[in-house]
């Protein structure tokens, strides 16, 4: 326990652990939280919060551990479109999140959606990092093409399409205009994103396919006290980054926080009018409600 003080004596901060000001919660007791999230857990409970830089996921392997076998990527980057046995399903919901590059940056793009039979569970339908040449400005009309429009053709219901910069504006205004809903989401304003993101990790909560470039950006990924960041120099020789990790920590998290405030109607027994003739009894006409 710290006791700060101003230099003039008028205000007093007390700086110290929960588990040493609340006789109800031990440090045992918030094992869970200390498991699913160490760095989360140290800032929010244990009143740690300095300069120090660490690493985000303490066991980087746990990427690879945790990675689903059986799936592969969807995305073809040879022709760079996406594969055709890549379809949309009926009655889920897909949350797209651009994280936009600058000129000579990468950008990162992800889809994710809820399982609805494993509960808590996150599907990453694709990411993808998209490298902008130097000088180059991002062609947003591309984008909107090549997965928004794409990817509704193929019978995916886009519920909401997030991004992270004011220039996204215009993009955004176009995508109203037909309909889509957008928002601005970002994983550096502030760390719910990645703190959800390592949560849903660590937890193995996260269903996603071996893509070289998310599974090194996350174990790559750094808390410097302030915010979750790259390196500035990755285990490559190149320049850090965290754009597909961006994408993926933002689209999970609007995912989650939407569909808590705007679950999905449970199914449910309709009574169906056949002309000519009294209500079908009960169970004759069964439909799942979406």
């Amino acid at each position: 326990m710290e006791i700060w003080r101003t230099k003039d004596g008028s205000d007093l901060a007390v700086i110290a652990a929960t588990w040493e000001t609340n006789p109800k919660i031990t440090f045992e007791s918030l094992e869970a939280e200390f498991r699913n999230n160490p760095v989360k857990a140290w800032r929010n409970y244990g009143s740690r919060v300095d300069a120090n830089i660490e690493n985000a996921i303490k066991d980087p392997d746990v990427l690879l551990r945790h990675v689903n076998t059986a799936r592969s990527s969807p995305w073809n980057p040879a022709r760079e479109e996406f594969f055709l046995w890549f379809r949309g399903r009926p009655g889920f919901r897909h949350f797209i999140h651009f994280d936009l590059s600058k000129s000579g940056d990468s950008t990162g793009v992800a889809m994710v959606h809820r399982d609805k039979e494993r509960k808590g569970v996150v599907v990453v339908d694709f990411m993808v990092q998209i490298e902008i040449p130097m000088g180059r400005n991002i062609d947003y009309g591309k984008l909107r093409e090549r997965f928004v429009y794409e990817l509704t053709s193929r019978g995916f219901y886009i519920e909401l399409v997030t991004y992270d910069q004011f220039q996204s504006d215009e993009t955004r205004q176009i995508l109203e205009e037909k309909g889509y809903r957008t928002e601005r989401a970002s994983a550096d304003r502030e760390p719910t994103a990645y703190d959800t993101l390592i949560e849903l990790v660590l937890g193995s909560r996260l269903d996603y396919y071996a893509y070289p470039v998310f599974i090194r950006e996350m174990q790559e990924l750094i808390w410097n006290g302030r915010k979750y960041d790259h390196p500035r120099k990755g285990r490559n020789g190149k320049p850090g980054t965290k754009d597909v990790s961006d994408a993926v920590a933002c689209a999970s998290l609007m995912a989650i926080q939407h569909e808590l405030a705007h679950p999905l109607p449970q199914g449910g027994k309709l009574r169906v009018f056949q002309p000519g003739r009294q209500w079908a009894q009960p169970g004759l006409a069964t439909l799942e409600r979406f």
